[in-house]
């Protein structure tokens, strides 16, 4: 999986627009991805296009777009909470529930 090109995605998603605009090359785009994106460019584009996300899906996009060293891979991406399924609060509702009926 290419982390860099998920991030990518993942900003337009949350911003509806491309991080880099859209009147830049692809060749541009394939040599900023070994580079990569500082942090302060992803706040500043969060800040600038008054993006409503939070502070964890800004630090997602930021791992995501560092440069090529420092990038995680796909399964450390998964590890990340908001990665996480959502069914795991039907679980802990099921064990409340449970512990609610269980006590006299």
């Amino acid at each position: 999986l290419d982390i860099w090109s998920a991030g990518l995605v993942l900003f337009e998603l949350f911003a509806g627009r491309p991080f880099f605009g859209e009147d830049v090359t692809y060749a541009q785009i394939a040599a900023m991805a070994a580079t990569g994106v500082t942090a302060e460019a992803v706040h500043s584009r969060v800040r600038e296009w008054s993006l409503r996300v939070s502070e964890a899906h800004v630090r997602l996009l930021i791992s995501m777009l560092a440069p090529a060293d420092a990038r995680p891979s796909a399964a450390e991406l998964l590890l990340k909470s908001c990665f996480r399924p959502a069914d795991d609060t039907v679980e802990r509702r099921r064990l409340e529930v449970a512990a609610f009926f269980s006590n006299p």
